[in-house]
């Protein structure tokens, strides 16, 4: 049997040795879950940039259209409006069958355009939905990547 202290002069470099080797696998394992976390994380952020890219030009779309529809049925308004007075005048029609037609003309263009903007509300109110989704998809990735060190 060896001495008692010959056996710690054997073991103790052993021990030192091993805990050297522990200490730099677990720093470079540490390194390695920083830099996949970092990665993550930065691909979420792209990922979440495009899609919030998207909704925003979606809004615009949305909106220009909107616009776009409310400004071609005034345009169709004042013709039939103006077409409607012309032929009244040259029939030598006037009176409340007059005014009634061109009540009617503005009271459906009215609607139109309150629909239109209606509409236009809903489709901002689910891209805004739309967006709120990616912020929340974006934070789960980024707390599904994080570690305790």
């Amino acid at each position: 049997m060896c001495h008692p202290a010959v056996m710690i002069a054997f073991t103790a470099p052993q021990a030192g040795a091993q805990y050297v080797g522990q200490e730099k696998q677990s720093k470079a394992t540490f390194d390695h879950l920083k830099e996949k976390q970092r990665q993550t994380i930065a691909t979420g952020a792209d990922a979440a940039r495009h899609q919030w890219q998207g909704v925003n030009n979606r809004m615009a779309e949305s909106a220009e259209a909107a616009n776009l529809d409310v400004r071609n049925a005034t345009k169709k308004y004042m013709e039939a409006s103006a077409s409607a007075r012309t032929s009244s005048a040259a029939g030598n029609v006037s009176g409340q069958s007059v005014a009634d037609v061109t009540q009617q003309f503005s009271q459906r263009f009215a609607d139109y355009q309150a629909s239109r903007m209606q509409n236009l509300n809903w489709d901002q109110q689910q891209l805004l939905a739309t967006s709120r989704g990616i912020q929340a998809q974006y934070r789960g990735r980024i707390e599904g990547s994080m570690f305790a060190p």
